[in-house]
């Protein structure tokens, strides 16, 4: 069966988080996604906190990708 509906997002995560923890955050908000909306296709896209991240801005990662 298809899905109806997408969802796609950059889950920034601390830089020095590690690879393995990040992946399983990831997963359970894939899971998460899953459970409550039937038939949904998610894309996460996961980025490193960098210089243009700031606690206070939830839009840095959207401007490095625009």
């Amino acid at each position: 069966m298809r899905p109806d509906r997408f969802v796609e997002f950059y889950l920034v995560m601390p830089p020095m988080t590690p690879p393995r923890d990040a992946h399983a955050v990831l997963r359970q908000i894939e899971i998460t996604i899953h459970a409550e909306l039937d038939r949904m296709s998610v894309k996460i896209h996961l980025e490193p906190c960098d210089e243009l991240c700031d606690r206070d801005d939830s839009t840095s990662a959207r401007k490095r990708h625009q």
